[in-house]
């Protein structure tokens, strides 16, 4: 389960570092990382399912607010990359 939760943040940066300029609501990740990992988040269940993969998004985005790699602005569910995770995100597209 670690593994697919450090995968999580990964992707979560990977994906705000390709659209730096972009924000992203809990809703629009979740959608996102539908599309990219069938196997934590699969078409086709049910609300429940939907909820808890939107829980560890939200749970994923938190711990990578409080070290600084990007910003969930609570007031609107948005999320920002910020300088640090954009250079983290690229420094790990070129040792990749």
């Amino acid at each position: 389960m670690q593994s697919k939760t450090f995968n999580l943040f990964e992707t979560i940066l990977n994906i705000l570092a390709q659209n730096y300029n972009k924000s992203f609501s809990l809703e629009d990740l979740t959608a996102k990382l539908s599309c990219i990992s069938n196997d934590l988040y699969s078409n086709g269940k049910a609300i429940a399912k939907k909820r808890e993969n939107q829980a560890q998004v939200l749970e994923a985005l938190i711990r990578l607010n409080d070290i600084g790699l990007i910003f969930l602005d609570s007031s609107n569910d948005k999320s920002f990359i910020t300088l640090r995770g954009l250079i983290i995100a690229n420094s790990e597209f070129f040792y990749n």
